[in-house]
């Protein structure tokens, strides 16, 4: 995921300035135009609703919810898999857990996807 201000620049530039897809509505850079086609929540609103909704401009129930983002979180929580190395291990779950905004008394999962390893 990104961070939330430089993805809503970069989406608002890359679909509507750039005209790089025609079922965006096309615009000049103005702040204007920004607040008017900005989503309040872009990721979670991808990942809850699809992106034919980022698409849906008009639509009045277009906005995702805190509940909605909720669900999107349990829904990574329980389908994520990390790949990493073991030389920075103790690291890597310190920052996992920043990320993921989880107890400092979470318990981690240990998986062997490789009989030799």
């Amino acid at each position: 995921l990104r961070e939330s201000i430089s993805y809503a620049f970069s989406h608002f530039n890359f679909f509507h300035v750039q005209k790089r897809n025609p079922t965006f509505e096309q615009c000049n850079a103005t702040q204007e135009n920004f607040m008017r086609l900005t989503l309040s929540n872009p990721q979670c609103q991808f990942l809850y609703k699809g992106e034919p909704s980022m698409r849906a401009q008009k639509v009045t129930n277009k906005a995702v919810n805190k509940e909605d983002c909720q669900a999107v979180l349990q829904e990574m929580m329980e389908l994520f898999d990390w790949v990493g190395t073991t030389e920075r291990l103790n690291e890597t779950f310190v920052l996992l857990e920043h990320i993921l905004d989880l107890p400092a008394n979470h318990t981690w999962e240990n998986y062997r996807i490789s009989k030799d390893r």
